[in-house]
C-alpha cells in the first residue's frame, strides 16, 4: 500500500497533536516511521491566499517537512464535501492559478532528494 500511495500526489490534511497543529499539502511519502509533506500550516492558509493574488510569482512558500507517525493523528483527503471546496479547488478559484503546476517542481526537487536518502 505504502508504494501505491507514494505514486499518487495526494493534497492532504495532517491532524498532529503534541502540539496539536494542522497542515494541508502535497503527501510526498507516508511510511510506519512519518510521513513528509510539501505544505504549510493551516493557521496561515488566508495569508497563504493572499499573497499568491495578482502578479505576484508562481513561487509558493511551501515548506517540506517530516512528521513523526507518534505526531500523526490522523491523515485526511483535501477533498470536497458537496457544495464545498476541496483547499485545493478553494485556492485555484480565489487565485486562478493552478496548483498542481505550481507545487510541481518544488516536489520534483525533494522527491530527488528523498529517494537518496531513503
Amino acid at each position: 500500500m505504502e508504494d501505491k500511495m507514494n505514486k499518487k500526489k495526494l493534497f492532504v490534511v495532517i491532524h498532529l497533536h503534541s502540539p496539536k497543529e494542522k497542515y494541508w499539502g502535497v503527501l510526498l511519502k507516508y511510511s510506519s516511521a512519518g510521513t513528509w509533506i510539501t505544505g504549510i500550516n493551516l493557521k496561515g492558509f488566508e495569508e497563504f491566499i493572499n499573497s499568491c493574488y495578482g502578479e505576484i510569482s508562481d513561487e509558493i512558500n511551501f515548506t517540506t517537512s517530516f512528521f513523526p507517525m507518534y505526531r500523526v493523528e490522523k491523515i485526511t483527503l483535501d477533498e470536497a464535501m458537496g457544495e464545498i471546496p476541496s483547499m485545493k479547488e478553494f485556492f485555484e478559484s480565489k487565485t486562478g492559478k493552478n496548483l498542481d503546476e505550481i507545487v510541481k517542481s518544488k516536489i520534483e526537487n525533494v522527491e530527488i532528494l528523498l529517494e537518496k536518502n531513503g
